[in-house]
């Protein structure tokens, strides 16, 4: 007789959505800080997620981030004014480090 698989408990499925939830606000918020502002559609082409997975994304970095605001009207995720030049600076640092990293790889023969 086969074994059977054992199921996954609620709690188990409650965590893989927290999970991928997760993950989508973490991507979302990356695409965000890179081009300041990016609508709802970009991002559902960009991602591939869904609308509903985005709006659940969104909850959860409101409840996070507080540099990251909504434009309702027409569906734009956007920086905060006060926060733009901040964000800025620090994704161009980030930008440079990983080319610098990447540099280095190469040197050491690394692929990345």
């Amino acid at each position: 007789m086969p074994k059977k698989t054992p199921r996954k408990t609620e709690a188990q499925k409650m965590q893989e959505r927290q999970d991928k939830i997760i993950k989508a606000a973490n991507e979302i918020v990356k695409i965000v800080r890179k081009e300041q502002s990016i609508t709802i559609g970009e991002l559902i082409v960009r991602t591939g997620y869904s609308a509903y997975l985005i709006g659940q994304a969104w909850n959860y970095i409101q409840s996070t981030v507080d540099y990251i605001d909504m434009d309702a009207t027409n569906g734009t995720l956007f920086i905060k004014k006060k926060y733009r030049d901040i964000i800025k600076k620090e994704v161009e640092e980030e930008e440079k480090a990983e080319k610098e990293a990447e540099k280095m790889a190469k040197e050491l023969g690394i692929e990345i």
